[in-house]
């Protein structure tokens, strides 16, 4: 169940990321607003552009707050799985049976 949850929050965020990069990049085009805008500020434009309805909010909303413990320990693994790797083959980048092991935590 914990694996699933993670699976649809990459999937999640692999999505809002490709309707991000979907958007125009070309400054020629891009309409210039004269103020850069931070990661919340962004979020919040992308939130808009979907024109959710109010139940729609509300049940991402629930599904958010109901699974954010499970998200959270999934992720901070996660974080300590990549670090262990990054420093096995820091240490050692010869013993490929630990970094195999390492690796496949992750996969």
């Amino acid at each position: 169940m914990k694996f699933r949850l993670f699976i649809l929050g990459g999937i999640t965020a692999f999505a809002m990321t490709s309707l991000v990069q979907a958007q125009t990049s070309d400054p020629e085009t891009a309409p210039d607003t004269g103020k850069k805008m931070g990661w919340h500020q962004h979020n919040h434009g992308l939130w808009k552009e979907l024109n959710l309805t109010d139940q729609q909010k509300q049940e991402i909303r629930s599904f958010k707050e109901s699974n954010q413990v499970s998200f959270r320990s999934l992720l901070a693994k996660c974080l300590s799985d990549r670090l262990a790797l990054e420093k096995a083959i820091a240490q050692n980048p010869s013993n490929e049976g630990l970094i195999r092991t390492l690796s496949s935590a992750l996969a």
